[in-house]
């Protein structure tokens, strides 16, 4: 999942985000989500949007835990 710091100009800045808070939300038991990229994803893209996102990352990384064990 880090290969999207070296995709330079393919992806969008809101694409980096929402990737880069993918790994901090799916490593959560490294740091987790760092106060910073959730302050960069509440300014992008607004609390409510943020929110929806974070939860959708938490959704799809329960089901790939449940379906590949």
């Amino acid at each position: 999942m880090i290969a999207y710091r070296e995709a330079g100009d393919m992806l969008s800045e809101d694409q980096r985000l929402i990737l880069e808070m993918t790994e901090q939300i799916t490593l959560t038991h490294e740091k987790g989500l760092s106060d910073d990229v959730y302050s960069k994803a509440v300014v992008f893209f607004g609390e409510e949007c943020a929110a929806q996102i974070i939860m959708a990352i938490i959704i799809i990384n329960a089901w790939n835990r449940i379906a590949f064990p």
